[in-house]
């Protein structure tokens, strides 16, 4: 169970006090539940030097902690009276009222797990259910600890993305969903803190969809591929929202097509900055934002077939070094020819890297897995059944979940289970 405290100095004049990030034991719990009370804290820090907190009049520290022994704890209502043991606050306190529930996930953003190089990451938006009601939870990793922690309340069982963004600048993300027709809403997160209250936006056409994986970049804008379907046909426009701030996106036309893309995958280039990779059978073309969101977006394009060729799917990844290429991040294009389906490294300025290697061919390509020079890793779906493939090695797969790659190489598939909430089972291959 975790609590979230904020520290402020209400006096005019400076205040020191220990650090209680780094002394913890001076932040005392008492609960009481179930007709019982029990007192926590942890134990006092016995080495390492002092810390110290100066607070001016008026600043704030925000604090994290997870109520000692928590995890073992019966699922139902507490009370929690949280004082600070210091001789600056000797009245502080806080009354939280907290529930410990079963996770009960019915959806989630699990695409962290195979995000672009350089914003990778283990996090998980997903929605709790409770009865009538639903719960925002983020899935977080740290220091060898797995947290599960409530951000807000929702109106229903929305499907949510959490933004990708450099984990350099991961401090700065957004987890949106959409809410009707035309109405995108927002939560910002500083860290896995949440920034200000939900925003709603409604957006100046009838209908829009969530068109590829949203982005936060190195300004903090987030940026969300949107799909605005005709009214009549299978064409459209698709065009990125720009969320600044509260005021409502500015929005700019990406291109107007006479079929949606079949795949548009949102990346980080080294500097921040967003780009958008729109495959279509018949061509491949990267387009980049600018800085604000009044520019329009540059165009480059990456592949085009010289043959019967046609494009499914691209991904980013992590290349050894070759004759022409000197190692590093680049693009891996998977296309069906007239032989079955092949896939090939090309450079991000789209000149081939290798030739193309065939591989074979078991139904809807849904996903593509770079691994480095080895065989990438494909997830197809035929007739309800979902498998993956590496080189002449296969693997049957849920038909809910994800496949994604660990820090250390090792491919697994990635679901929302009750007893997870967020599960990785290794992939075992077989030939």
């Amino acid at each position: 169970m975790i609590v979230d405290l904020q520290i402020r100095n209400p006096s005019p004049a400076e205040m020191q006090l220990p650090s209680l990030a780094a002394h913890p034991d001076l932040v005392r719990f008492e609960l009481k539940y179930q007709g019982r009370r029990e007192r926590r804290y942890n134990t006092a820090a016995t080495d390492g030097p002092a810390q110290q907190w100066i607070l001016q009049p008026g600043d704030e520290r925000e604090l994290r902690l997870e109520i000692p022994a928590s995890a073992g704890l019966e699922a139902g209502p507490y009370s929690v009276l949280v004082q600070l043991e210091h001789d600056k606050l000797p009245r502080a306190q806080a009354v939280h009222t907290l529930s410990r529930q079963s996770p009960q996930p019915i959806n989630g953003d699990l695409s962290g797990i195979h995000a672009s190089p350089g914003s990778r990451h283990q996090d998980v938006a997903w929605v709790h259910q409770a009865g009538s009601s639903h719960h925002l939870v983020l899935h977080h990793q740290q220091a060898g600890r797995t947290y599960e922690l409530v951000l807000s309340e929702l109106s229903g069982p929305h499907q949510v993305w959490l933004s990708h963004s450099r984990l350099d600048s991961l401090g700065e993300r957004s987890i949106l969903w959409k809410d009707g027709p035309q109405t995108i809403q927002v939560l910002r997160l500083r860290g896995q803190r949440v920034r200000g209250s939900i925003q709603a936006h409604d957006l100046p056409w009838p209908e829009v969809e969530i068109a590829g994986q949203p982005i936060t970049d190195h300004s903090g804008i987030l940026r969300v591929p949107i799909w605005i379907p005709a009214p009549a046909g299978p064409g459209g426009e698709l065009r990125l929202a720009s969320f600044i701030d509260s005021t409502g996106p500015s929005t700019q036309r990406i291109a107007r097509l006479d079929r949606r893309p079949s795949q548009v995958l949102s990346t980080l280039n080294a500097a921040g900055a967003g780009c958008y990779i729109l495959v279509r059978p018949e061509a491949v073309d990267v387009y980049t934002a600018q800085d604000g969101d009044t520019l329009p977006l540059s165009m480059r394009p990456l592949w085009r077939p010289q043959t019967d060729a046609r494009a499914l799917r691209v991904a980013m990844g992590t290349l050894s070094p070759l004759e022409r290429h000197p190692g590093g991040t680049a693009l891996l294009l998977a296309a069906r020819w007239p032989d079955g389906i092949a896939t090939q490294w090309l450079s991000l300025t789209g000149s081939p890297l290798q030739a193309p290697a065939l591989t074979a061919d078991l139904g809807t390509l849904t996903q593509l897995i770079p691994m480095d020079q080895d065989w990438p890793a494909l997830v197809f779906t035929d007739d309800g059944a979902t498998q993956i493939l590496v080189g002449a090695q296969t693997q049957e797969a849920p038909a809910t979940g994800t496949l994604g790659s660990t820090k250390e190489g090792t491919l697994v598939w990635r679901t929302l289970t009750q007893d997870g909430p967020v599960n990785d089972r290794p992939v075992i291959l077989s030939e």
